[in-house]
């Protein structure tokens, strides 16, 4: 039996006893109210991280039950838990229930470019397996409306945790690549290790293999036209990769680009989301 097999067993068997672990306790840091929602800056321990994991945890003030989002969100100029707060905060008016955990790897503990890189980015997973689990235990949720959004490094492991949670109802994922070799010479300048080696040692947590097994489930894809590091060959790889299913939106407003495609594109992701949250 091959030693990549039983790689593949392990991290199979871990990401099954995460989902059947409790969900991790929280400490509220601090309260506050804006606009009819209740947001809680929150810190919580998952089993094998490397310190507590802060997020954003805001709820409506109204009664359940609740559709929940997960947000994890990009690297860069604005990539915190932060990024997607003032669409959480709209969609609570709505009702919905959103948790904005704050990425650690490589947000503030970055790869090194070589065969350390797979055990941080399965920590990283863990955690966000972690607050997916939270998610679903918070008082008034309907664990059957749960969307899942994505972008950047948020999106490539949320496609990961997205292939391992197939109960998570919809799922959004905006500017992401398709190997984390792609990433390598914009952030890891060393090369210490060829793409195809590099991602030979990454490919349990291979964004593109998770897409193929997310067929059937809703699922909206958008990209900047415009993009510094996702360019118009790798959206069509991408777009011929996921097939006809898909909802797969690549923006054109003046000055969208990878940075704020969040918020140039939200208008059609959010009508699209709310569709996926609130209808019956």
């Amino acid at each position: 039996m091959s030693s990549r097999f039983l790689l593949l067993l392990a991290i199979a068997a871990s990401a099954g006893a995460a989902r059947a672990a409790p969900p991790p306790a929280y400490e509220v840091v601090s309260r506050s109210s804006v606009a009819g929602a209740e947001v809680l800056a929150i810190e919580f321990q998952v089993a094998g991280a490397l310190g507590l994991t802060s997020a954003l945890l805001i709820r409506p003030t109204t009664p359940g039950p609740h559709p929940g989002l997960l947000y994890l969100h990009k690297l860069g100029p604005g990539g915190s838990s932060g990024q997607f707060k003032d669409e959480a905060l709209a969609l609570a008016a709505k009702g919905a229930i959103s948790l904005l955990p704050q990425g650690r790897v490589p947000w503030r503990m970055k790869w090194a470019g070589d065969e350390t890189d797979l055990a941080k980015g399965q920590g990283q997973l863990a955690e966000f397996e972690g607050a997916l689990a939270l998610l679903r235990a918070e008082a008034g949720i309907d664990k059957d409306r749960i969307l899942l959004v994505g972008h950047d490094y948020g999106a490539m492991f949320g496609l990961v945790l997205a292939a391992e949670n197939p109960d998570i109802r919809a799922l959004v994922f905006l500017a992401f690549a398709p190997r984390y070799s792609d990433w390598k010479d914009f952030f890891n300048p060393r090369k210490k290790l060829t793409p195809a080696v590099y991602d030979g040692i990454m490919a349990p947590l291979d964004p593109m293999a998770a897409l193929d097994k997310l067929r059937g489930r809703p699922l909206y894809l958008q990209f900047a036209k415009s993009d510094t590091y996702v360019s118009e060959e790798t959206v069509a790889a991408i777009r011929a990769a996921a097939g006809a299913g898909p909802v797969f939106d690549v923006v054109d407003a003046p000055d969208t680009d990878h940075e704020n495609l969040h918020k140039k594109g939200a208008e059609a992701r959010v009508a699209w989301m709310e569709n996926q949250l609130f209808s019956p």
